[in-house]
């Protein structure tokens, strides 16, 4: 008996990491507002880019659940998006805020690398002609 996921399969848990994704950005959206009061321009920048992420991501999640093509593009830039912008915090945690905490070299590399993975999966996945093509209305499913 061979298991096999089918590439519905595969979209479908992608949409369910980006509701992840949009659910963990609201998350920090709410404990944000809890937290700090909204006096420094830097927390603004922090909560529109959090809203941001939260809004591209949820819509993402409709867009690949129903198989468009705008969800999957939508959902790959938003992605490198937020890669670019959490590897920026990652490497120089002290450009929006001061921070005393020293960065390890273990740290930082596995940090690096679970993002770097969490963006290539996506674009590699997202861009095989197979998936494109479910997309693009081009077929209904391959094995």
């Amino acid at each position: 008996m061979k298991l096999m996921l089918t590439p519905k399969w595969g979209i479908r848990i992608f949409a369910l990491w980006a509701l992840v994704l949009a659910f963990l950005a609201l998350s920090n959206l709410l404990l944000l507002t809890e937290a700090v009061a909204f006096l420094d321009n830097r927390i603004w920048i922090i909560f529109i880019l959090q809203s941001a992420f939260g809004a591209g991501f949820g819509a993402s999640v409709y867009g690949l659940w129903q198989q468009q093509n705008w969800g999957r593009v939508l959902f790959l830039w938003t992605i490198v998006i937020w890669f670019g912008l959490n590897t920026i915090a990652l490497v120089a945690p002290d450009l929006i805020f001061f921070s005393t905490r020293q960065q390890n070299a273990t740290a930082l590399i596995l940090n690096g690398a679970r993002y770097a993975i969490a963006l290539f999966i996506p674009l590699w996945y997202f861009n095989r002609p197979s998936i494109k093509a479910i997309f693009n209305n081009k077929i209904v499913e391959t094995v």
